[in-house]
Parts: structure tokens; sequence; C-alpha cells
């Protein structure tokens, strides 16, 4: 879709004769194949036991090529993220969605049958783990070696040493979902006409959320036309708040897409 202004139906069509897709794709494109691998990632990384329904899950059915050029012109690529953080607290935000990248993050050029995994930590800094992750033969190759490594006793040793069995970690304490704070795209479709983003505005600010950047397109006047915000960091909870507001509003055409922006960790600033 980004590549060759496909349609996702184009795109989805493409993708399962390359194999890269089931031949029932639902698991895939909803977003819950990420959330299952996320909810493993997870266990591992924080030694905790996520489930599927601790994860907030949303899929690419939705997304569409307006937003993808849009994106673009912005500087952004659009990608199906899969995101575990930490806060202070021990808690952790877990959340599946279609997400903004900056198209110098190196998350950016991850495409077609490639996955990547970005991790930060405090010792290590940042680390990248890149490769095939789709299609036949890659998919193969992981079972086998999974497989082999069973055989050999090395992966029950390793989980023994350890201590990492789901069944012997304590549930993961998590961010509920209108808690989680990010940076946030918006495409409205609105009336062009005097006053329409000044109400948008007032309704933003009323729930405390800041604007970074405006994108209209010229158009001829009463027309409606499509307007793109990004923000500051908001919290979850008044951005809904908020989206539910600006719909109701009769120079709006809803729903408003909305969309959130991943900035990546700063490295560990050293003592």
């Amino acid at each position: 879709m980004t590549r060759s202004a496909w349609t996702y139906a184009q795109a989805l069509s493409e993708a399962q004769k390359l194999g890269f897709a089931e031949a029932d794709p639902s698991l895939d494109v909803s977003g819950r194949d990420t959330a299952q691998k996320l909810a493993l990632l997870a266990g591992l990384a924080f030694n905790v036991r996520v489930a599927e329904g601790d994860i907030h899950v949303e899929g690419i059915e939705q997304l569409q090529p307006a937003d993808i050029a849009l994106a673009r012109d912005l500087g952004y690529v659009i990608k199906l993220l899969a995101i575990a953080e930490r806060d202070g607290q021990g808690r952790l935000g877990l959340r599946v969605h279609p997400t903004l990248v900056h198209k110098d993050d190196v998350l950016a050029e991850v495409s077609g049958g490639f996955n990547a995994i970005s991790l930060y930590g405090h010792a290590l800094g940042h680390a990248l783990f890149y490769g095939r992750g789709a299609g036949q033969m890659p998919t193969a190759s992981a079972v086998v070696a999974d497989l082999v490594s069973v055989a050999m006793g090395t992966t029950p040793l390793m989980f023994k040493r350890l201590r990492i069995y789901p069944d012997t970690v304590p549930p993961a304490a998590t961010i509920p979902m209108a808690e989680t704070r990010a940076r946030y795209y918006l495409r409205l479709t609105c009336r062009d006409e005097p006053g329409v983003m000044g109400q948008v505005s007032q309704i933003l600010g009323r729930h405390g959320i800041s604007l970074s950047a405006i994108l209209q397109r010229e158009t001829d006047d009463g027309q409606f036309v499509p307007v793109v915000i990004t923000t500051h960091t908001a919290t979850e909870g008044p951005m809904r708040a908020s989206l539910d507001a600006i719909d109701q509003l009769p120079t709006v055409v809803p729903p408003t897409v909305c969309l959130r922006i991943i900035d990546q960790p700063k490295e560990f600033a050293t003592a």
C-alpha cells in the first residue's frame, strides 16, 4: 500500500499470493497474530505472564491510501507495530495498532517478508533484530530450528534455568489503554469555511491536547476537505473524548481518523 499506492484489497491479494498472508487472513489483518507474538515476547522480556486479552489491538482493515499519502507528506511511514513499554511502577503498556514511524527510523524500512524487533535497555541502549519472518522457507526454517532445540534439550533447560515458564511467573500488571500517552495523527473531513479549525482547537484544548502541526490542501470554497492535525504527547482517554466531540460538529463528516505516532526512546544518558 505504501510503495505501490495499492488499495487494502489489492495489497492483501498480493500478500496471499506470495504466502505472506494466510488464505484466511483475519488473524493477520486484525492484528491478533501480532498481538499473540507480542504476548510471548513481552513475557520473555519482562518475565511476566501476558495474555492476549491484556493487549489493546487494532488492525489494518480500515487503513486508507489517503492516510498513507498524507503521512508521507509529513515525513512518516505507517507500520503495524506491536509495542510493549514498562513504566516506573513496573506496569506494562501493551498495544498493537497502525503507527506513524518517522521515515528516518530504521523501522520505516522494514517491509515485504521482513520483520524487526527494536528494543531498548538501560545497559544495552538500542538494539535491532532484523530478518525474514514470513514466507514458506523462512517459516519452515524457524520451526525446524525450534524442534531441534527441543530435541537437544537446550530449550527446556534454558526455560528452567531462567524461570520463564508462563505458569511460574506472575501475571503482568498492565496500564489501561485510556492512560497510554502518545502523539497523534488526526484526519478530519470538514467544510472549508471560517471558524471550523477554531472549534476543533477549542475542543482539543479543553481536553489538554496541544497541536503540533496542521496540513490542509487548497480547494474551492464550501467544499469538504481533509485536514490533518498532529499533536504533542497526549493521553488516550482525553483524546477519545475529544474525537467524540469533534465528530458531533455539523461542519465535520465523521468518523475522524486517529492514528498514533511513535517517537523512539532516546538513548539512555550515561552518568
